[in-house]
């Protein structure tokens, strides 16, 4: 891989909304979606980020957020140089995102490996727009391989929404396959699992 577009759209929930846990069942053909349950803090609604650019089958939950395109690519690929969103597959020390950042500024998210989950450094937006801050997402058993994929993406586009990435941290992230029941009605998440974000320490500065 040395670069690829993904889209991503952000839904606000005014509808039912089905969860089935996974089991054996697969969200194969369904577009990877995560659901964000605010507990506390400014953010009172419930947000679905919806991955890929196909159709949502069986209508969107809730009205159209924010829709946005970015370039993602692996860390060491040329495309690196014009990436919104890099992806390190090397464990290692959260300052090792950082670095990436600082190494690429037009960069604003990057995503590596942990032992439970990941780590992320995302871009600071606020005044100075120079620091990083660093999260740790930490994934319940049956969250694999998508999750990897798309982890960088929903934190860049949960960030270019408007939305503070902080507030991750108060709410509860569960992601799946989204779609629509197999008897028809409202849309479903197909469920693999939650995901915890937790700040790691505080702003670091290159």
């Amino acid at each position: 891989m040395t670069g690829a577009l993904v889209s991503t759209r952000l839904f606000r929930i005014d509808r039912s909304l089905a969860l089935t846990r996974q089991g054996t069942r697969h969200p194969d053909g369904r577009p990877p979606a995560v659901l964000v349950i605010p507990r506390g803090g400014p953010l009172r609604e419930p947000r679905l980020m919806v991955l890929g650019d196909g159709p949502v089958r069986g209508g969107a939950p809730g009205p159209l957020d924010f829709a946005d395109v970015h370039v993602t690519a692996v860390h060491r690929t040329h495309a690196a140089e014009v990436a919104d969103v890099l992806v390190d597959g090397l464990p290692g020390p959260p300052g090792r995102l950082a670095a990436l950042l600082e190494r690429y500024p037009g960069c604003h998210v990057a995503a590596g490996a942990g032992p439970c989950g990941h780590t992320a450094a995302v871009r600071d937006a606020g005044a100075s727009g120079t620091g990083f801050r660093l999260f740790t997402l930490s994934c319940g058993e049956g969250v694999r391989g998508p999750w990897a994929a798309i982890a960088g993406s929903f934190l860049y586009g949960w960030a270019a929404a408007g939305l503070a990435t902080g507030e991750l941290c108060r709410s509860v992230l569960i992601i799946g396959g989204l779609g629509v029941p197999e008897r028809g009605g409202t849309g479903e998440l197909l469920v693999s699992g939650g995901v915890q974000v937790r700040a790691a320490g505080q702003e670091i500065a290159p």
